[in-house]
């Protein structure tokens, strides 16, 4: 059988042996009635929260729906910069087996 009394805010509770003691913290609990705020703090972070998460969720939409639509649309072929255009003479150097022979029997 437990004895239990009021001591620091708390409930103490001894076993009749006295061996084994728990200090239960004593709950409080706060009724609210309806229509009453909380604190103009609590109010300010909620908005935070919200304008934060509205962020966050319309940033996760876009990037999803502009993946959706690069995905179904069909990659374009291009050009490089650099590249010649029809018909335009190109520099190229010939590393064919008999040129290369050619050219070492004349440096030797």
């Amino acid at each position: 059988e437990a004895v239990c009394g009021e001591v620091g805010g708390g409930v103490m509770c001894d076993r009749l042996l006295g061996l084994a003691e728990i200090n239960l913290p004593r709950l409080t609990v706060r009724h609210t009635r309806l229509g009453r705020k909380g604190s103009p703090m609590n109010d300010f972070l909620a908005v935070i929260y919200l304008i934060c998460f509205a962020a966050i969720a319309g940033g996760a939409f876009a990037l999803m729906t502009q993946s959706l639509r690069g995905a179904s649309q069909p990659l374009r072929p291009s050009r490089h910069p650099e590249a010649p255009q029809a018909g335009e003479p190109v520099m190229y150097v010939d590393l064919n087996r008999e040129r290369l022979e050619d050219l070492y029997q004349k440096v030797s």
